[in-house]
């Protein structure tokens, strides 16, 4: 089955909130320039990492209660998921 667009929204605001927190943090220790690239790959690993983990979520869709699947409802593999 598949997740509404409103758990979708929340879900998605969530894992933003996380990112907020992130890229403060990261804002305070690194150079300006060098942040917004760091942050790219940790979102990257954020969701390919988590949606291919047997949690099969990121932590926003692990709240709402959304599980990411491949078509026939298995795991990603970290490619897929990338």
């Amino acid at each position: 089955m598949y997740a509404s667009v409103w758990k979708r929204f929340v879900a998605f605001l969530i894992d933003l909130a996380v990112f907020i927190v992130l890229f403060w943090a990261l804002a305070q220790l690194m150079n300006n320039a060098s942040v917004s690239l760091v942050l790219f790959v940790l979102i990257w690993l954020y969701y390919a990492l988590l949606e291919s983990s047997p949690l099969q979520a990121s932590l926003g869709k692990i709240i709402v209660g959304i599980k990411v699947v491949d078509r026939r409802g298995r795991r990603l593999s970290f490619w897929q998921a990338t």
